[in-house]
């Protein structure tokens, strides 16, 4: 959306321009373990918690490594206000002044935190 106004030689302009994305698809891990180095790390893991389904050997061997899920989770949006100024002098020459202000929220990818919904040291 758009609107123009002409006023004293100059012509205004001010727009608007938005965006949403609702239920944009999340992908995580949903047997992540904790941040370790240790070797039995992967002992660690959600579903390798439990000694009847996941005995213990050694060396540690995963009994169920990533599981990679896709869900609707994410919700994104994108807001601007876009202006701009300008006059036509004489001789054909324009001038201008042109201003964005955005806005935008979005579920980024963090590398720095861990990628399961567990909090790190538990």
């Amino acid at each position: 959306m758009i609107a123009q106004h002409e006023f004293y030689g100059w012509v205004a302009e001010a727009g608007y321009v938005g965006t949403r994305g609702i239920r944009i698809p999340l992908g995580f891990n949903i047997n992540a373990g904790p941040p370790t180095t240790a070797a039995n790390s992967n002992l660690l893991r959600l579903l390798n918690a439990n000694p009847a389904v996941c005995p213990v050997v050694v060396p540690a061997v995963a009994c169920w490594g990533d599981l990679n899920a896709v869900t609707p989770f994410k919700v994104t949006y994108y807001d601007s206000l876009q202006t701009k100024l300008t006059r036509r002098l004489s001789g054909g020459t324009v001038v201008g002044f042109a201003y964005t202000f955005s806005k935008a929220i979005d579920y980024g990818l963090d590398t720095a935190s861990p990628t399961s919904w567990q909090a790190a040291g538990n």
